[in-house]
Formats: C-alpha cells, sequence, structure tokens
C-alpha cells in the first residue's frame, strides 16, 4: 500500500510539473502554440516536417499579432520565436552581449571536434573568435584564391567529360558541387589532394557527406541536446560520430606532423592553424593571441571543411537549378562574367570576382530562398528584459530566428517564390530591415568564413557559366521538396537533376 501510494505521489507531482511548465507562456500573456507531452511542439520532428516548417507556420499564424514573439516548447523547455525585425536586430547586434551565445550543443570532453567556433559558448567563444579572424581577412582569401581556381579548373573538365557521356545530358548537379567544394576545402583546409572529382567514394568525400546525411542521432535527439546541454552531456550524447572523429583527428595529426617534420609551408588555412599552434599569431602579425591545441585545431578544420563543403555546394545548387528555370537570368549573369573575364584577358582573378556584382545578386538571391542554415539560435546568458511587453528572457532560456520564414516574408520579399536578383540592388535592399536577409548570421557571431564561402561559389559559378548552358529536364523535380531529418540544413531529396550543355 505504501509503494501504491508513493508512486501515486510520483505521477501527481510529475503531472503537476508538466502541467506548471506548460503554462509558462499563458501565465506571461504570451501567445503561443498549445504543446503536447512529452515533446512540447516538435512533436514529428525530423520524420513528418522540418523544423524550418514547424517555424515558417508558427511565424506566418502570428504575424500579424501585436507581441514581437511567440511562446514554443521544445519537450518541457519553453523557447522564444522572434518575428519582430527590431527585436531581431537588438538580438544579433544592439544586445548582443545578452544573446552571445548561439545555443548549439557541444561536448568537449567526450567528443572534442564539436567544441569548434560555431558550437562554443562565451568566453571560450571570443578567445577562440580572436585567434581566427586573422584567418579570413581579405589578404588570407586573395592567397587562398588560385588554390580554388585550379580546383574549379578541374571541376569544369570533369564535368565537360560527363556532359559527354551522359544521357541526354542529364547531370545530378549537387553531387558535383559537393565533389568541387570537397576538394576546394582539402586543399585549402589541409593541403591535400582529395580528387573527389575523379573518386566520389574517397574518404573525405564519404565522411563530408554523413556529416550532413547521416547524423549521430536523430533529430529529436539532436534537439533534446540543446533544450537540455547539461543532461546531455551526462548521458554522454556525442553530436559527431566517433568514426568521423578519429578520421579528422589522424588527418589533421599527420598533416601537422609531416609539414613540421619535413618543412612544408603552404598558403593555405591549415598553415595558419600551424602558425597559431606554434606561436599564438599568424606571420606578420604582432599581438599574440594565445596557442591553439590540437583538439582545438581539429575541431576548426572540422568545421572548416564541414560548412565550407556543404554550405557553398548547396547555394551553387540551388543557384544552378534556378538559372535552368530562368533562361534570361542564367544569360545576364554569364554575360555579366564574360564582361569581367575579357577586361583581364579572360582569367579569372580575385579582382575580377569582386567585380561581377549581378552573379552576387543571384548568389544572394539563391541564399535568401534557400538559406543553406534555416534557422538561427541564440541562447539568453543573462535576464533580458523585452521592450514594451512585461516579459524576460531567463538566463538560459533560447531564442530561435525563423531565418527561412523571414526570407519568405512578402513584406519585405513581394512573391517571395520569385527568384529575383535585383532585390539585392542597393537601392531595394536600403527599404527592408536590417536583418532581414541573414543566411550567415549578424552581429559579432556572424560565420567567421562568410566571405570565403561566397568567393568560393563565385568562383565555380563563374567557371560554369562561362563554359555550360543549364536547363531542366525529366528528373527536374518543380517545386524542389526538402528532406525532413536535418535540424537547420536545407537540402533537396533527390539532389538536383538538370540538363548540361557546353557552350
Amino acid at each position: 500500500m505504501e509503494l501504491i501510494i508513493g508512486l501515486l505521489v510520483i505521477l501527481m507531482s510529475v503531472v503537476f510539473l508538466v502541467r506548471w511548465r506548460y503554462n509558462y507562456w499563458r501565465n506571461l500573456n504570451v501567445p503561443f502554440i498549445a504543446p503536447t507531452f512529452p515533446f512540447g511542439n516538435i512533436k514529428g520532428m525530423g520524420k513528418k516536417y522540418s523544423q524550418f516548417q514547424l517555424l515558417q507556420e508558427v511565424y506566418q499564424k502570428f504575424k500579424h499579432n501585436s507581441s514581437p514573439f511567440v511562446g514554443l516548447y521544445y519537450y518541457l523547455s519553453p523557447v522564444i520565436l522572434v518575428k519582430d525585425m527590431e527585436l531581431v536586430k537588438k538580438i544579433f547586434i544592439q544586445d548582443s552581449a545578452h544573446f552571445i551565445d548561439r545555443g548549439a550543443y557541444y561536448n568537449e570532453k567526450d567528443n572534442p571536434i564539436s567544441a569548434h567556433i560555431f558550437n562554443l559558448d562565451n568566453p571560450k567563444w571570443k578567445t577562440l573568435r580572436t585567434k581566427l579572424t586573422p584567418t579570413f581577412t581579405s589578404g588570407k582569401i586573395k592567397m587562398m584564391f588560385y588554390t580554388v581556381y585550379d580546383v574549379a579548373e578541374r571541376f569544369v573538365k570533369k564535368l565537360s567529360s560527363e556532359v559527354d557521356i551522359a544521357v541526354d545530358g542529364e547531370i545530378e548537379i549537387k553531387e558535383f558541387a559537393g565533389r568541387f567544394t570537397t576538394d576546394v576545402i582539402g586543399s585549402v583546409g589541409f593541403g591535400l589532394e582529395i580528387n573527389s572529382l575523379d573518386n566520389p567514394t574517397t574518404e573525405f568525400r564519404v565522411h563530408g557527406v554523413n556529416t550532413f546525411e547521416k547524423p549521430n542521432h536523430p533529430a529529436l535527439v539532436n534537439t533534446f541536446s540543446v533544450a537540455f546541454k547539461d543532461m546531455a552531456r551526462k548521458l554522454h550524447i556525442c553530436q559527431v560520430s566517433r568514426e568521423i572523429e578519429q578520421f579528422f583527428q589522424g588527418i589533421v595529426h599527420q598533416t601537422v606532423k609531416h609539414r613540421e617534420d619535413n618543412g612544408i609551408v603552404r598558403n593555405d588555412f591549415m598553415q595558419l592553424m600551424i602558425q597559431l599552434k606554434n606561436h599564438g599569431k599568424l606571420d606578420g602579425e604582432t599581438l599574440s593571441v594565445g596557442k591553439l591545441t590540437m583538439d582545438e585545431i581539429t575541431a576548426q578544420c572540422f568545421i572548416f571543411f564541414a560548412a565550407g563543403y556543404e554550405t557553398s555546394s548547396t547555394a551553387m545548387s540551388y543557384l544552378l537549378y534556378e538559372f535552368a528555370h530562368n533562361q534570361q537570368i542564367q544569360e545576364k549573369a554569364r554575360e555579366n562574367v564574360r564582361q569581367v573575364l575579357a577586361k583581364y584577358n579572360n582569367k579569372l582573378t580575385y579582382e575580377g570576382i569582386k567585380e561581377m556584382d549581378y552573379l552576387l545578386r543571384c548568389v544572394n538571391e539563391s541564399l535568401r530562398k534557400y538559406p543553406p542554415v534555416n534557422t538561427l539560435l541564440r541562447y539568453c546568458n543573462k535576464d533580458y528584459k523585452i521592450e514594451g511587453t512585461n516579459c524576460t528572457v531567463k538566463k538560459g532560456q533560447l531564442v530561435i530566428i525563423p531565418a527561412y520564414a523571414i526570407q519568405h516574408d512578402p513584406e519585405f520579399y513581394p512573391n517571395p517564390e520569385v527568384f529575383d536578383p535585383d532585390r539585392f540592388l542597393p537601392e531595394e535592399i536600403e527599404k527592408r530591415p536590417t536583418c532581414s536577409f541573414m543566411p550567415f548570421g549578424h552581429g559579432p557571431r556572424n560565420c567567421i568564413g562568410l566571405r570565403f564561402g561566397v568567393v568560393q561559389a563565385q568562383i565555380g559559378l563563374a567557371m560554369l557559366l562561362n563554359n555550360f548552358k543549364f536547363e531542366t529536364c525529366s528528373k527536374t523535380v518543380n517545386p524542389i521538396e526538402f528532406k525532413k531529418f536535418s535540424n537547420i540544413m536545407l537540402s533537396p531529396i533527390g539532389g538536383i537533376n538538370l540538363k548540361v550543355s557546353k557552350i
């Protein structure tokens, strides 16, 4: 009898706790979506729908509500979905000190490769950002330019040979773009000739694909890890699989040892990491910011590879898809490329890439319509009173900025499903709120490698436009269907199939 009473007391306590937690937003008089135990508002995520689809639906439903945000629940945790652009700006920029952490999960003890600059919390993030910022200056990117260009030339040759044998010229272009960016990052990041263009089953390529296509845990487990970081670490949940971690640890240690033992110096990201490891500063810099450990180098090389290969290849693929559906825009972009090439004796140069203004507008419109990272997170690290409301964002609370929904809001982008590069004319940009375009985030925690990523994509696209024409084919899916298992990445089901012909 005592056991039964004890169980009933525990059950009633759990019921009370759940009801109390799920009344959090109601008690604050904040608009919210009714939760369902135990998942809150994320039941079905990763199976029935993607995270961006859920958030876009909520954003649209409450778009005209006077509250600047909406309440949601990740399991039992109350989280905030921001829909007011002034509040977005404050979180990203003006009051970023309250939201300096991304809210991403990492496990430095069990999974050191996950403790990279994208995931780390302050103050470790700030220390690492200070160390890495000099590696992504315009001068350092220019230094890597011709390495990217060499890979792009091989990309064109390989695609040309594939077009010759493809039935009706039909090519799965996302796969090829991924192999191009894999070889680029392998070369500028590690100084290695990956050659996945000729051998798509090379280990580097396979592990890169698996990082995104075969996550270590289902979407709900990843969301649990974000909502309950301390518990996830106690459960030894690892974001990156042990197999992938061991592979990158081996590559980094072998590359560093080989270069140091043989006095090899290259103009690439790895060389910059070695300088930081040995001297705490880059050659030519006067201020020492502290040395990097081998674990830190491995983690930064991993995210440089993973983010650099996936986001750029995805952006390139979606843009080629839009070119195939919009031949006039494709031709205008090709003309822009050729006019600039003619100015530089038909050679692609770093200066020339910066002058391809229409191509850049096309890249930005692709990033607007298909943001590679569709959801941005911020983690409140000290209580923040939201102006004009009676609500305070509590320390430890997660804040969600629905990038995909905002970049498809007709208030900012009329007819948002229409591909229109002229949205990014200077006078059009001026009409929109500051943070209404956020493929790389904003403020102090924006993507440190954004300029390299854009340049890499522009080089590949310029070379492709100068040599090939892209059209739809029998296998082209319209509209694109997106995979549901990924929490934040926007990946097409079945890739992107196009007809490619030589010019």
